[in-house]
């Protein structure tokens, strides 16, 4: 099911965010980088000021455990400010290959038609 991700989903988007960001860039980013800088802990302070500055995210929740996720924003073209477009799309490494990515753009696409300010 795809839903609303609410501040309680902060660390499990943290941990998604981050384990698919090392499984994607290891062997093309220092290993420094992916294990010390970037973190749980400073992916939820991120999540954090990103809600707090209006992004809105969405997670695929299966069994009560959030998969994947997706962020969903105002465009940032100039010429096209009243659209709004997906800005980032995470699945957990474990769960790839089971339709989670596809079900999170499905709700996307079904958000642009709506054209509301809850949507941007």
């Amino acid at each position: 099911m795809v839903r609303v991700a609410s501040i309680d989903d902060g660390i499990r988007i943290s941990e998604i965010h981050i384990f698919a960001w090392r499984y994607a860039y290891h062997g093309f980013v220092e290993n420094k980088l992916l294990f010390n800088n970037y973190n749980v802990i400073t992916r939820l302070k991120s999540f954090e000021e990103h809600i707090s500055r209006g992004e809105e995210y969405y997670v695929y929740e299966e069994d009560g455990i959030v998969k994947g996720f997706m962020t969903i924003g105002s465009c940032r073209d100039e010429d096209k400010r009243d659209a709004f477009e997906l800005w980032r799309i995470y699945i957990d490494p474990i769960f790839i290959g089971m339709g989670i990515g596809s079900q999170l753009i499905t709700k996307f696409e079904s958000l642009q038609g709506k054209g509301n300010e809850q949507n941007l």
